[in-house]
């Protein structure tokens, strides 16, 4: 269902060529849906405080259209942004929180890219 769901809304119903590999690697939609497969059994906690499918469907979605992956930082400022916190220290502290996570689960991403 993670991988429809990217696939649609980040692009459309055909996956972009630029995303494709060589044979036996995957496009970025495709490792972001087996990453979040491992990042649910690790990090469950995170799954519950909205590091979830939805999350990953809808504000960072963006980032993971463009070309490449998104930094560890652009991230966790997504996510701190879907709860519509604006610029404080409380942002700037649970951007600070969820960094370690953000940069967990891009690792994974690239791990499902590159096995």
């Amino acid at each position: 269902m993670l991988q429809q769901s990217f696939s649609h809304k980040l692009v459309g119903n055909v996956i972009n060529s630029r995303w494709q590999k060589a044979a036996g690697q995957v496009s970025i939609p495709q490792a972001v849906q087996i990453a979040y497969e491992q990042f649910q059994q690790t990090h469950a906690e995170w799954v519950g405080n909205l590091f979830d499918e939805s999350f990953l469907t809808t504000e960072a979605a963006p980032l993971f259209a463009r070309n490449s992956l998104p930094s560890a930082t652009q991230l966790a400022i997504a996510w701190c942004n879907q709860f519509g916190t604006g610029m404080s220290a409380k942002k700037a502290a649970d951007i600070e929180r969820i960094l370690p996570v953000a940069k967990s689960f891009l690792t994974m991403v690239r791990q499902a890219i590159n096995p």
